[in-house]
């Protein structure tokens, strides 16, 4: 009783956070009872059907909820998630293998028959049934790794209580673990980064280095901030203090952080100035013919993405 009281005392940083913290701001933005996309699909449905009182039985936030709330749960198992492709964040997961290899499936399934019928570790299973729920309450709580990382620990356990129980073939099953592991090392190192460069926002640590090198040339600088939001790292990669653009309203198409360096959603050619460096996307039409090209920035598969120029 002592190490549960203990325990308890431990936790109450984390009960408070979840609560009153950011982590409770953060589930009150996901939490799919209080979810605006879910109170606009019920007022689609009501309003479709003349807002009549049938329809607020069959369709209120409470049955609709409950119905995305039991999707989550039950494909946080299903086989896309668990062995196919895993996160649908691709900076979480390769999209070429889910969060266990094929060949954990019949090793998690042995494994389950084992505890069945040896009638022991019980609390395996209860753990297994109880790690999607929290997850299951949020906005598309059914494929992601970090809200649903808690069946790491009983579908880890299964798989290697299920090997363990193996008399025949377990020399296969580790040999088919070893060249799965092979290959998703061979795909990782090979052709990942290719993929997923966007999500790792590559280009950036690049344009934002040249700016901070040359950045005494101009009098301005001026950003491109419809690609991505270039402001976190602008000030990540030129080393300024995040606490002098706290008040900032980041939201506007075009701001400033101080009388140099600027941001901007509308950037066009006409509005080029003498003596400001910008940095404009490659998504933004004839970016790279707006002025004289300083620099052009590449991804890893030598497509460009940014471009540093100036006006001629």
């Amino acid at each position: 009783f002592r190490f549960v009281l203990i325990g308890l005392f431990f936790s109450l940083p984390i009960v408070y956070q979840l609560f009153f913290g950011h982590v409770g701001d953060r589930f009150g933005t996901l939490n799919i009872l209080t979810n605006k996309d879910v109170v606009a699909e019920v007022n689609d449905y009501r309003n479709g059907s003349g807002n009549t009182f049938i329809s607020k039985i069959f369709y209120n936030k409470y049955t609709i909820s409950i119905k995305k709330i039991l999707f989550n749960y039950s494909n946080a198992f299903g086989s896309n998630f668990l062995f196919n492709e895993g996160d649908v964040t691709f900076r979480h997961s390769l999209h070429q293998v889910g969060n266990l290899f094929w060949v954990e499936l019949p090793l998690v399934l042995w494994g389950i028959i084992q505890i069945i019928k040896r009638r022991k570790y019980f609390w395996i299973m209860g753990f297994l049934l109880i790690a999607p729920l929290a997850s299951s309450l949020t906005i598309d709580g059914y494929n992601h790794a970090t809200r649903l990382f808690l069946m790491v620990f009983p579908l880890s356990f299964l798989a290697a209580y299920g090997l363990a129980n193996i008399k025949k073939f377990k020399l296969f099953f580790i040999l088919m673990l070893l060249f799965e592991f092979s290959r998703f090392q061979y795909y990782y190192w090979n052709f990942y980064r290719n993929q997923s460069w966007r999500w790792w926002h590559t280009g950036y640590k690049e344009s934002m280095q040249y700016i901070s090198e040359n950045k005494d040339k101009y009098e301005k600088v001026v950003m491109d901030n419809s690609y991505e939001p270039a402001l976190i790292r602008f000030l990540f990669w030129n080393k300024i203090d995040s606490e002098k653009v706290f008040e900032l309203d980041d939201s506007r198409d075009y701001f400033c952080i101080d009388s140099r360096f600027c941001f901007s959603r509308n950037l066009k050619k006409e509005g080029l100035g003498k003596g400001i460096l910008y940095l404009i996307s490659e998504e933004r039409s004839g970016g790279k013919d707006w002025g004289e090209v300083l620099k052009t920035v590449y991804n890893y598969q030598n497509s460009p993405i940014f471009y540093l120029v100036s006006e001629k």
